[in-house]
């Protein structure tokens, strides 16, 4: 194993840790000791990479920025550069299927857990960076865009408000389920979301096309 292929993976390994560590106690209450203990690194190594907490903190957040980008590429990438960017049903099914993905993520992934919540504690940063939730929502109403372009959006929605809103709803929802449940009841909670929500959204001919539940599980 080259030395590059070392550093790339003591990295990844201390981003799992600290952001297990970052998911369970939160910014504020997480210290690099508990990170060092959790990722079985010496104080150098963890240094060598990562100069402070939140410059720590801010890495975990970027590497799942960089998933969602993957996520969002199709999106990003626009219908005409990408025609298998939206399910049959179109731009509003992508939506509920991203965001259920998401949720899937956040049952599964360490990181991602750990990104979340340090997205949400934000203001705990000596330098806060809205950039995920800026992105978040410029893709949301990408999504709204296409789908009142298509036709299929109840009119009089201001979208660039409801893309926040939406954003705002999952967030919400997504800690709900946490508190309730571990997050373990987090697809039934969006699947009723969607269910009580597209129905506002979406113009009654098309509703019988969108699945509430989004994919199947593989």
């Amino acid at each position: 194993m080259s030395r590059q292929e070392r550093a790339l993976r003591t990295r990844r390994r201390i981003l799992e840790a600290a952001a297990s560590v970052f998911a369970e106690r939160g910014y504020a209450s997480a210290g690099m000791a508990e990170i060092l203990e959790a990722a079985e690194m010496t104080k150098g190594a963890l240094y060598f990479h990562f100069p402070s907490k939140e410059a720590l903190a801010k890495a975990v957040v970027e590497e799942q920025f960089q998933l969602d980008e993957v996520i969002w590429r199709p999106v990003s990438g626009g219908v005409e550069d990408c025609p298998a960017a939206y399910p049959p049903a179109g731009p509003m099914q992508a939506m509920i299927d991203m965001s259920h993905q998401l949720g899937r993520q956040l049952q599964e992934d360490p990181v991602t857990r750990g990104a979340i919540r340090l997205a949400i504690e934000q203001g705990s940063f000596a330098e806060p960076d809205p950039t995920p939730y800026r992105t978040w929502i410029a893709n949301v109403r990408h999504l709204l865009s296409e789908a009142r372009d298509a036709g299929s959006l109840r009119p009089g929605h201001d979208i660039d408000t409801l893309a926040e809103v939406l954003v705002g709803s999952f967030t919400g929802i997504q800690l709900v389920a946490h508190v309730l449940s571990g997050r373990s009841e987090l697809h039934r909670a969006l699947t009723e979301y969607w269910r009580a929500t597209l129905p506002g959204l979406v113009k009654e001919e098309h509703l019988p096309q969108l699945d509430p539940a989004g994919p199947k599980k593989s």
